[in-house]
């Protein structure tokens, strides 16, 4: 599974996020800690009838979960704010020169 994510990330928004290496970054291994925990809480699910009224109450495996949604959040939210000032650096670049000629 981290193969996929791995090459998903690198292909669909040319970020690295090193799940296979062996000492990952730590923001990358942050998210991919939080990544699995929300996929392992997902199924969960699946086996456990009374999640919606867990989730409802934020209690236990719920609770977790929005933890761990929470930091996926954020780790996106900084990659997405990163991503805008690079590309609105590469359109300020773009317009300098296109005013040269």
């Amino acid at each position: 599974m981290r193969l996929t994510f791995d090459s998903f990330a690198k292909i669909g928004f040319g970020l690295d996020m090193c799940t296979l290496q062996k000492d990952p970054p730590l923001e990358q291994l942050e998210f991919v800690n939080a990544f699995d925990e929300c996929n392992a809480l997902i199924f969960t699910r699946y086996v456990d009838p009374l999640w919606k009224l867990k989730r409802w109450l934020g209690i236990m495996n719920e609770a977790q979960f929005v933890i761990h949604v929470a930091t996926l959040n954020r780790i996106l939210h900084n990659f997405i704010e990163n991503r805008k000032r690079e590309m609105k650096g590469i359109k300020e670049d773009v317009s300098r020169i296109l005013a040269y000629k």
